[in-house]
């Protein structure tokens, strides 16, 4: 089982019950869509997933891997088999797409490399390659800012086929 959701609970500080037990589980291949109506709670369980939010009770476990109780090293290892396209797409909004889509590596990378956006040349060819599969070739050097509300959710596509994941989260995919 690639991903499993048990029994997964969700209070805020407010007392707002988010999550009550939310249970379901994913294999390799399978496609889910958690629906329901605004404030259902459907971005919290994709921040849970993802592990910018830690639940209140019950467990996630991806491959069989406790997420919420691993160590700090063995969390991250987890982290970066998960892709994650954001509601709001969490794009640079002045960089390009290739920018955009190559900022998926930063985690992977030297400080110094990094920081000068020294990305080699096969990761480029790379991110190249993902834009032209979402419809953007044409679009490469173009700055997010100039791109229609369809196109940034390409390139926010794009940046999460990036890290190759094993899971891929998407929060409002169709919005």
């Amino acid at each position: 089982m690639l991903l499993e959701v048990q029994h997964v609970r969700k209070e805020f500080q407010n007392r707002t019950l988010a999550l009550t037990d939310a249970s379901f589980s994913v294999s390799q291949g399978d496609f889910v869509s958690v629906i329901g109506p605004s404030g259902a709670g459907k971005t919290t369980l994709f921040r849970i997933l993802n592990g910018s939010l830690r639940c209140d009770g019950g467990a996630i476990l991806v491959n069989g891997v406790h997420f919420e109780s691993a160590d700090r090293k063995t969390r991250r290892a987890i982290q970066t088999t998960i892709g994650t396209i954001y509601q709001d797409f969490a794009l640079v909004e002045n960089a390009t797409c290739r920018q955009n889509v190559l900022n998926a590596c930063l985690p992977d990378m030297a400080f110094l490399p990094a920081v000068c956006g020294f990305f080699g040349k096969e990761r480029v060819a790379e991110a190249d390659a993902l834009l032209d599969r979402v419809g953007l070739a044409d679009k490469v050097h173009e700055p997010v800012k100039n791109l229609s509300g369809g196109q940034k959710q390409r390139v926010a596509i794009a940046r999460a086929l990036m890290r190759h994941p094993a899971l891929l989260l998407a929060d409002e995919p169709v919005a």
